[in-house]
């Protein structure tokens, strides 16, 4: 060989990386007229020169096709099948030439649809995974009780207006307002001066009881005597008497202290301010009841001695006050080894953490010694089959 060309061939072995990248081969001079100068000996690299420097790329031979995993052999392509295997009976494995493996579970058969608040989760007949919603009911009705989508965790959160409690309906009309079924009630106040010839009502601005005096006589022809002054009353005549009743200025808003002046009604928003600049302050559409939720986003406590880094989050439309709910969830759990090797728990009671050896890994097949039970897999370190139908 000509001595110039080992010379060449030795620097173009050293300087060459992998053929993963575009290499540089230290070529003294290669031109258009001289590529051979460039030839790496290698069949699926394309090699030319550029710029006075050998490049030495690989040979092309993606098909656009996700089906196939493709590579260079001796310089031809080769495309060998993608195996789509997730080694789950209740699946069916097949492979989209667009997108890759495509797992679809199979109509009767158990699955997880990856929420932590349903149980007992089947294929459906649209082959879609769906579970059952996990019941959480502490027998408690002064509680709400939800299912925490973090952890699967059921919480029960007191009532803000706990049965046979005080409270103010913000009506100041009614009397011994308490609360029921997490709503504030008042007694409507009984005004009632035992004269036949007043009419008794309540001021809604103020509480106060009003007798106004009726006429003596009246008729639709001179209904303008019962006038009583007031632009906040309606004035009518009524079987020969006169009736003063208060304008109504009632907007069915809970949330709105409504009442009367010169004759316009007047609606004044409810103040719900709990003084702590951590809560987001509202009044609840449904029964006026002051509500002082987390911020979506913020850091919080969520009072379970096994979560950290607990953060407020907004679990939607509540459908019975039309109001957004949020709630202090924990972040992640507590107790957490980073090894495979251990199943980790933490005691809700101490908050202290467990890691136990792993004696039944997570999804594989195990026996659970019950012959009325097939398809036995793992699930939370202990082996479980599905009923025999």
């Amino acid at each position: 060989m000509h001595i110039r060309k080992k010379l060449l061939l030795v620097i173009c072995l050293i300087f060459s990386v992998n053929y993963s990248t575009v290499s540089l081969v230290g070529a003294i001079t290669c031109s258009i007229s001289n590529p051979s100068v460039c030839n790496d000996g290698d069949a699926c690299t394309v090699d030319d020169c550029a710029a006075g420097a050998c490049r030495n790329q690989p040979k092309f031979c993606g098909d656009n096709n996700a089906c196939t995993i493709d590579s260079c052999s001796n310089g031809e392509c080769v495309r060998t099948p993608k195996v789509c295997d997730d080694g789950n009976p209740n699946t069916t494995d097949i492979c989209n030439m667009a997108t890759g493996c495509v797992f679809t579970c199979i109509t009767g058969t158990s699955c997880n649809d990856g929420n932590l608040c349903t149980e007992e989760d089947t294929c459906s007949t649209s082959r879609v995974c769906i579970g059952t919603n996990k019941l959480c009911n502490d027998q408690n009705s002064e509680t709400t009780d939800t299912c925490n989508l973090t952890n699967g965790e059921c919480t029960f959160t007191p009532f803000t207006c706990p049965s046979g409690s005080s409270c103010d309906d913000g009506n100041l009309c009614t009397i011994n307002d308490q609360c029921s079924n997490n709503q504030c009630k008042g007694t409507t106040k009984i005004c009632n001066d035992e004269n036949s010839q007043t009419v008794d009502t309540c001021n809604a601005s103020t509480g106060e009881c009003t007798f106004m005096v009726r006429a003596t006589t009246c008729s639709t022809s001179n209904s303008s005597v019962c006038n009583d002054g007031d632009a906040c009353t309606v004035d009518v005549c009524v079987a020969g008497l006169c009736r003063n009743q208060p304008k109504f200025c009632d907007d069915n808003n809970p949330c709105t202290i409504d009442s009367c002046s010169n004759g316009e009604c007047v609606r004044t928003p409810k103040v719900c301010d709990d003084g702590n600049p951590n809560t987001m302050d509202t009044c609840n559409g449904f029964h006026g009841g002051c509500i002082f939720n987390c911020i979506e986003g913020d850091p919080c406590e969520d009072g379970e001695l096994c979560t950290i880094e607990d953060k407020c989050f907004n679990l939607g439309l509540d459908p019975q006050t039309g109001l957004f709910t949020f709630q202090c969830m924990g972040g992640k759990s507590k107790c957490n080894d980073e090894d495979p090797n251990t199943f980790d728990t933490c005691n809700r009671n101490t908050g202290e953490c467990t890691f136990a050896p792993v004696v039944c890994p997570g999804s594989s097949s195990c026996d659970d010694k019950d012959l009325c039970t097939l398809n036995d897999k793992c699930l939370f370190n202990e082996c479980n089959g599905t009923k025999k139908t």
